[in-house]
């Protein structure tokens, strides 16, 4: 979700997945950049293109579409789309409507946000309030630009606490 350059889900790609779908805000983004890192990357990985699928538009409109067509996902990778409080509604309806029962979502982003007030501890605070999903951070950097690396899944599924650590 908020794919961009597509890294993460080119990765999974070269991995194994089976499908991978890039969804953006700006379908500039899609077509420019995400489809021609892939494109790019199909002379390593063949059939690559044919394992792709590209959305465009925000998240309500991601997640109606989801939801029209049962689009469902074992793993959703996001990174720097915590960084509007406003949109956490969009971006945790997306994950409560795409994810598998037994899905995983990986999130990474800035501890804080200067200047829009995104922040890992308030979205931590307000998945919590939804009271939808475990959340927990796996993974710290502390020097530098201070990130963190969050794990989310349905609280149903208590069996996942247990692969996550704190670093």
């Amino acid at each position: 979700l908020g794919c961009g350059a597509g890294l993460p889900g080119l990765y999974c790609c070269r991995r194994g997945a089976k499908q991978v779908d890039f969804q953006d805000y700006n379908e500039e983004v899609l077509k420019l950049l995400t489809h021609t890192n892939v494109l790019n990357n199909q002379a390593e990985s063949d059939g690559l293109s044919s394992l792709s699928r590209y959305f465009a538009g925000d998240w309500s409109s991601f997640c109606s579409l989801a939801a029209r067509e049962n689009l469902k996902y074992d793993i959703i990778l996001t990174a720097e789309t915590i960084y509007n409080t406003d949109d956490y509604s969009k971006l945790h309806d997306v994950f409560k409507t795409v994810l598998a029962d037994t899905g995983v979502i990986y999130l990474a982003a800035k501890t804080y946000y200067f200047g829009v007030g995104g922040s890992i501890d308030s979205f931590i605070e307000y998945v919590r309030g939804e009271n939808c999903f475990n959340i927990e951070i796996v993974h710290s950097v502390n020097k530098g630009v201070q990130r963190k690396i969050l794990k989310l899944w349905h609280l149903s599924n208590n069996a996942l606490s247990e692969e996550g650590t704190e670093s």
